[in-house]
């Protein structure tokens, strides 16, 4: 069943788990069950966000508060990061107001959902895409998201249960964390200055 939806502007965030057929079963329901868990909490952010996964190494979300596609990206690498150090997955972010919203969203159709799955497609050397119909605004976030990409890729598991920490509750302050994760303050304090130069990239088209 189709609903109408309104103007404003949507992303789409396709994303894959890179070199799944390299993980084992058991590393595999791992890496599953954050996944999950992660995707879930996106769709959690606004009454209107829904995910589905796909053929068992892809994954399709709807999002309906744009600004925080971005992060909602990291947070998803970021999870995978956290349970291992070797998981990761590629994510690409198409933003668009032209779009029809199925019941099935793997059904669902508009220029959000084409830039999205194109944009994985050409997705070679790095793990994140972000596209919109406007080319201006494709070049000025290019190189933003190409640095987001380089940092993230390199954080370990630790850096990433901090990142996640911090973008889930960013009210959290140093020493919180550090208790929470039963972590010195001093590495606390060395992956949130990281952090803030990765993760607070929002999507204005």
């Amino acid at each position: 069943m189709t609903k109408a939806v309104d103007s404003s502007l949507i992303a789409v965030l396709t994303g894959d788990i890179v070199k799944s057929r390299q993980i084992s079963h058991e590393g595999y329901d791992d890496l599953l069950y954050s996944l999950n868990n992660v995707l879930s909490y996106v769709s959690e952010q606004h009454a209107n966000n829904a995910f589905q996964l796909m053929r068992g190494d892809s994954f399709q979300l709807i999002i309906h508060d744009p600004i925080h596609a971005f992060k909602y990206a990291l947070l998803i690498r970021l999870a995978l990061k956290e349970r291992d150090d070797h998981f990761d997955c590629r994510v690409s972010i198409g933003l668009s107001d032209n779009d029809v919203i199925r019941h099935q969203i793997g059904n669902s159709t508009g220029d959000a959902f084409t830039l999205s799955g194109m944009g994985l497609d050409e997705l070679k050397s790095r793990c994140l895409q972000v596209t919109s119909l406007d080319s201006d605004f494709n070049q000025r976030i290019d190189l933003l998201v190409d640095y987001a990409d380089h940092q993230l890729s390199q954080f370990t598991q630790r850096q990433a249960a901090i990142v996640q920490l911090k973008l889930r509750q960013p009210e959290l302050i140093q020493q919180q964390i550090a208790d929470l994760l039963s972590a010195q303050r001093v590495s606390i304090s060395r992956s949130l200055k990281t952090a803030r130069s990765v993760s607070y990239t929002h999507l204005r088209a």
